[in-house]
């Protein structure tokens, strides 16, 4: 399992101010992320699947505001699963600026498998993660709640 944590603070900012601060940022050598850097306007697409309560309570503390929230999708590049070798499970957690995101990597046959059993059986079968490690199982058995039938 993988886990990352920092600060987020997010502006809207006039095209003047963007340019300034994007002028900034390569002035003082930081990179882009690999996968923007060979696209004209600097971005990329990422596909997520959310999954949330029954009541969509992660959905409605967003939408209210609440400030201590958290996020359950799998996420990939635009035409994975098959074609990408890896999907990611993810566990976001916001309170108010500070966000942390544990991550498990799953292999893309683990991903078909889940989502095949998912969508034919309606069962939810946890797939190994791909060390396998003992955080991985209780990381993907708090996936389980989320999975309605």
């Amino acid at each position: 399992m993988n886990t990352d944590s920092r600060f987020e603070f997010k502006y809207i900012l006039d095209p003047h101010t963007a340019l300034d601060i994007e002028m900034f940022i390569k002035r003082i050598g930081l990179v882009l992320d690999p996968k923007a850097r060979h696209r004209a306007d600097s971005s990329y697409t990422v596909t997520s699947l959310y999954f949330d309560s029954p009541y969509f309570s992660d959905y409605h503390k967003k939408v209210d505001g609440i400030s201590e929230r958290k996020k359950v999708r799998a996420r990939t590049d635009p035409n994975a699963p098959e074609v990408s070798n890896h999907v990611w499970f993810e566990i976001k957690y916001k309170h108010d600026m500070y966000v942390a995101k544990h991550r498990l990597r799953l292999s893309a046959d683990a991903w078909r498998s889940f989502r095949n059993t998912l969508l034919e059986k309606g069962t939810f079968e946890m797939p190994p993660g791909e060390d396998n490690a003992p955080e991985n199982h209780e990381f993907l058995q708090a996936l389980e709640q989320y999975v309605i039938f």
